[in-house]
């Protein structure tokens, strides 16, 4: 069962791939959004591929992101990277001289390798496993952006109790509301004191305005461009006090 499994699912990859390179051509490329530019490859991990290439992916967040390089970060540590849109994107970008990309998965870790390699960013990029209390307490403070999409862990890992260095960091991070309630007015109770905090919901994307493969109709675009999210996620961007 476990050999039939497997089968089945290296089938579905190679057809998702098939039809990518179908609709995007052979050599893929992120078309707009904060990473425009960006080479890609046939396989991402945890979400779809198709919003990262069109660029609209997490598109409430895009102005955040294209604000990153204004702070000079000396590094960025991106927790839940998977395949390493955002690790990749912000080495490729130069919005910090290292970027610590972080993922439990040993996949998403190869794809992150592959990734950076594509994008001749590896000398900027550090593929790490778990990111626990200990090293994310030693890549934190001044000059550091978090960037975490945890899938709720969040709640755990970015409490100052445990890793005070954060009291110190900018923060951008999905929260998870829906798999751990309260973790929003959490983070926000822990950090109110020493951020400047906004919060930023999820909304419908514009995805007229990008550039669609003539394959994708109307409905196409709009289907893939709300990512198949749960309805009110929210985002936070934590800028510590110290760094107004």
């Amino acid at each position: 069962m476990r050999k039939l499994l497997k089968s089945i699912k290296a089938w579905r990859k190679k057809r998702r791939s098939e039809a990518v390179k179908s609709a995007f051509g052979e050599k893929l490329e992120v078309l707009a959004g904060p990473f425009a530019g960006m080479k890609y490859h046939f396989e991402s991990h945890g979400s779809s591929i198709v919003p990262k290439l069109v660029g609209v992916y997490e598109e409430p967040i895009a102005g955040w992101v294209a604000e990153i390089p204004q702070k000079q970060y000396d590094r960025i540590v991106d927790v839940g990277a998977a395949e390493g849109y955002y690790t990749v994107g912000f080495a490729y970008k130069n919005m910090a001289r290292v970027v610590h990309g972080f993922d439990i998965s040993e996949e998403a870790r190869k794809m992150l390798e592959r990734l950076a390699a594509l994008n001749n960013v590896r000398d900027k990029v550090t593929v790490n496993g778990l990111c626990d209390a200990g090293k994310l307490q030693e890549l934190a403070g001044k000059g550091a952006l978090v960037f975490c999409d945890a899938e709720g862990a969040e709640l755990e890992l970015l409490n100052p109790a445990v890793v005070p260095s954060l009291l110190q960091t900018d923060m951008i991070v999905e929260t998870h509301d829906f798999l751990k309630p309260g973790i929003t007015n959490t983070l926000i109770e822990r950090f109110r004191l020493t951020h400047r905090i906004e919060v930023m919901s999820d909304s419908e994307r514009q995805w007229a305005k990008y550039s669609w493969p003539a394959m994708f109709n109307d409905r196409m675009k709009r289907g893939w461009s709300n990512e198949g999210r749960p309805k009110g996620m929210l985002w936070l961007r934590m800028l510590a006090i110290h760094s107004a």
